[in-house]
């Protein structure tokens, strides 16, 4: 009961934060540069009669701006996109306790919310026009709605929630390409486990995920390669440039100048200026060529090829230890997100470490107890490969931070008797000391 109240205190006060931070200390209409200015552009270019789309619309993954295009078209005064960013905001930790409920317990739910209602990280990017919330939101809404497919207990509800999980998932994708690579890693789970366990129900739940996937992704993809003379892309032609940019030395800055449609872009990382990596390059094409990015930025690796795996190792560090999330580094908010990463570290990271010590064997042989374990890492392990392949900073580590707080909840509720938390230890539906078997259900069903 007093975990209760203390998990709906935190919602309440996170509530009343996030209503706060967005309409009155932090609104998104005094934040307009950079990319949130490319956003609110790209939104309005959309709404002019006849726009056919440019090349230079390729650049990010559409959906944000397709989000503020719609708002903006029924309130230009953005209250109408306010208050969507605040209600986002609040189902954040909503859905993260449900994860939590679900696979775990009340307890590691309870926490769950405590933890993520006064996340300061989730808060902070709602006072911006960007794809960090509206994609946290869809990422986690992915995974509940394929957890009720797992756990459903009939065929056709099953069906039906992985439909909505594939779609959740390709909207989460076209706001930003993270999702992929978690996405991919918890296929290839699920395929395990249909291997070891010979359950059909979980190729039928993937084969309608993929379908409603592709009927939302493919027409945006297509539409997409037409912007981008017919070059095949999927959802931006940004890839290449985090490519380049994680994996180019000790160039921070970079500069596109496209002198033949006269248009000029400037990129650059935190991360690379936090470590002294501030030198100029300057390319004679445009920042959307992605052949030419990519010819760049492979000759270099291979002249380099040492120092290119560290900077590899370099973006990994970075997303979980660096101190510096972009963009509220460049503002006067600087010593709050700081402050947050360094309760982070001591609060999140650390005894996820101590968990994953004690744990890791039963993750790494996919035994049942530890599935939930593993539903819940594997997003985490997608974002570790994608920096690794491109380039790393806390903000892309942000979105996924929900999935860091339950299995640090898992090590607190855990400990309950060493740390003296008032609540009695977790239950195991399985003899397995220590790891997670609230999951028996999932496998009754899958």
């Amino acid at each position: 009961m007093r975990w209760a109240r203390l998990g709906v205190l935190a919602y309440l006060v996170g509530a009343i934060w996030r209503y706060y931070w967005i309409f009155y200390a932090h609104p998104p209409t005094d934040y307009v540069y950079s990319d949130m200015a490319w956003y609110v552009d790209y939104a309005k270019r959309l709404l002019e009669p006849g726009y056919p789309g440019t090349i230079y619309d390729t650049l990010y993954p559409p959906a944000t701006g397709y989000l503020l295009a719609a708002t903006y078209a029924l309130d230009p005064s953005w209250q109408l996109m306010l208050t969507l960013q605040w209600l986002m905001a609040l189902a954040v930790p909503m859905l993260i306790a449900y994860l939590a409920r679900t696979l775990f317990d009340t307890r590691v739910a309870w926490l769950s919310l405590i933890l993520a209602s006064l996340w300061f990280p989730f808060i902070d990017y709602t006072g911006y026009f960007m794809a960090e919330t509206p994609f946290t939101l869809l990422m986690l809404l992915s995974l509940a709605a394929l957890l009720r497919a797992l756990l459903t207990s009939t065929t056709r509800r099953a069906i039906g929630w992985g439909v909505l999980s594939g779609l959740a998932f390709a909207v989460s994708a076209e706001f930003k390409g993270q999702a992929l690579m978690p996405a991919a890693l918890m296929s290839v789970f699920l395929i395990c486990i249909f291997w070891k366990r010979q359950r059909k129900r979980i190729l039928l739940i993937q084969g309608a995920a993929l379908l409603a996937a592709s009927a939302v992704m493919l027409p945006v993809a297509v539409h997409v390669t037409r912007l981008n003379e017919n070059r095949p892309v999927l959802l931006s032609t940004n890839g290449a440039l985090m490519f380049l940019t994680g994996h180019h030395g000790h160039y921070g800055n970079l500069f596109f100048n496209d002198d033949k449609r006269n248009w000029y872009f400037n990129s650059y990382n935190p991360t690379h200026v936090e470590r002294g990596n501030d030198g100029k390059s300057v390319y004679a094409f445009g920042v959307y060529d992605s052949d030419q990015i990519m010819q760049v930025a492979w000759k270099w690796i291979y002249r380099h090829k040492g120092e290119s795996i560290q900077l590899s190792f370099d973006h990994v560090f970075d997303t979980f230890y660096g101190s510096l999330p972009w963009p509220t580094c460049s503002t006067s908010d600087r010593r709050w997100v700081m402050t947050f990463q360094h309760i982070f570290l001591v609060v999140i990271l650390i005894p996820i470490f101590i968990y994953f010590s004690r744990h890791w064997r039963a993750m790494l042989t996919l035994k049942p107890a530890a599935f939930g374990d593993l539903f819940v890492f594997l997003p985490v392990l997608g974002l570790i490969v994608t920096v690794f392949l491109t380039m790393g900073e806390p903000r892309y580590r942000i979105p996924f931070d929900g999935f860091l707080i339950i299995l640090a909840a898992r090590f607190y509720t855990g400990q309950a008797r060493r740390l003296a938390v008032p609540i009695t230890p977790p239950a195991l539906a399985l003899p397995v000391a220590g790891v997670n078997s609230a999951v028996g259900p999932m496998l009754e069903y899958v």
